[in-house]
């Protein structure tokens, strides 16, 4: 597998760990609003 390939692959994984990762830290003080629920289920 070249490079690219490989970064294509593994790029989406860590985006995704690290989004799943965050998102709870941010939505939490912000309990609020529905906006961050419903933009992740929109994903």
């Amino acid at each position: 597998m070249s490079l690219e390939s490989i970064l294509m692959v593994v790029a989406p994984i860590c985006l995704f760990t690290v989004g799943v990762i965050v998102l709870p830290i941010l939505v939490k003080p912000r309990k609020q609003s529905g906006l961050p629920k419903r933009y992740i289920r929109g994903l």
